[in-house]
């Protein structure tokens, strides 16, 4: 058990060392994560499989650039995916624009994609994975992020 909890520290450890890199360089400017967190009643999802999942949406006005960025991490034991579709409001509904998807087996899946769309209102639907040894699905969560006009 120490043994995992120093790995599961150097992770981390190198994981807030890159993403302070990535801020750093400005290789993340505008956009904004939003980690799985209580909502304002105080009710927060408690996962089996799945660590952590994130995802962030913003628009480069300047560009007409959509930056799209989502993350699910599971645990040891555990393999993770996360699904990402691009929506956009169409009257008062959602309508699917296109998807990108990382599903490579490890315990970490990230989508982190620019898209150049036409003028409108976006979010993201991400569905968060994690699959077991036999590949079967064992968690699944589905967020949503903030609405980004362009």
């Amino acid at each position: 058990m120490q043994k995992r909890s120093k790995k599961l520290c150097v992770v981390l450890l190198m994981c807030l060392m890159l993403f302070n890199m990535a801020m750093a360089t400005g290789a993340t400017a505008g956009l904004r994560m939003e980690p799985l967190s209580a909502s304002d009643d105080g009710i927060a999802p408690c996962f089996v499989a799945i660590w952590e999942c994130a995802r962030g949406l913003s628009a480069d006005q300047s560009l007409g650039r959509l930056s799209i960025y989502a993350c699910t991490d599971s645990y040891p034991g555990y393999t993770s995916g996360v699904i990402v579709l691009l929506q956009k409001k169409v009257g008062s509904s959602w309508v699917g624009v296109t998807s990108w998807e990382d599903a490579h087996g490890s315990t970490a899946s990230t989508v982190a994609e620019y898209y150049y769309p036409g003028s409108g209102t976006y979010r993201l639907q991400c569905t968060h994975r994690a699959y077991d040894a036999s590949g079967n699905i064992a968690e699944t969560f589905i967020a949503y992020s903030d609405e980004v006009t362009i």
